[in-house]
């Protein structure tokens, strides 16, 4: 993150600058200008980069099996692309959660733009946890209803948005 945080470890291009706070500094700047400032926050992605983030704390490092697996069972891999956290799973839902209230509550910004809001592609989210909701839910696997599958991660994000809207605005 490129603020202060209790909860997620500072970016990596941060290090040389300890005690830089480049969110609070944009922020000094906006209100100097009279312009909101919405904070940009990539919703889904965990981790992005060829090797491990040095911080215990990182969500590749604490939490793995909150990233996606494929139909085929991989865990999304360190590699050019962001690894993206699984939407449907309460635990990640949580995180993110208290990620957000951390930033509005530390923060005066004047809102929230999501980016990254969504799934990389049709052929992820087969994590056990995932597959059980689903057939909790449905009585049906992935392949039984394909249709049915893509409603249910539809929803999963769908719901977070109405969670987040409604934590964050209390």
């Amino acid at each position: 993150v490129y603020y202060r945080s209790e909860i997620e470890p500072r970016a990596e291009a941060l290090s040389q600058y300890p005690d830089w706070d480049p969110l609070q500094e944009a922020l000094q700047a906006a209100r100097e200008f009279e312009v909101e400032l919405h904070a940009w926050v990539n919703v889904f992605p965990g981790w992005r980069g060829t090797e491990p983030h040095p911080s215990a704390r990182q969500l590749w490092n604490l939490h793995r099996e909150w990233f996606l697996l494929s139909v085929d069972g991989r865990r999304e891999y360190l590699g050019g692309d962001y690894a993206y956290l699984t939407p449907t799973l309460p635990s990640v839902q949580s995180y993110l959660l208290r990620v957000m209230k951390e930033l509005v509550s530390r923060y005066a910004i004047d809102g929230l733009h999501f980016d990254y809001f969504r799934y990389p592609g049709p052929g992820y989210g087969y994590d056990p946890e995932t597959l059980t909701l689903f057939h909790g839910l449905t009585g049906l696997k992935p392949e039984d209803d394909r249709e049915t599958w893509d409603e249910f991660r539809r929803e999963a994000i769908t719901q977070f948005l109405r969670n987040a809207r409604n934590e964050l605005l209390k």
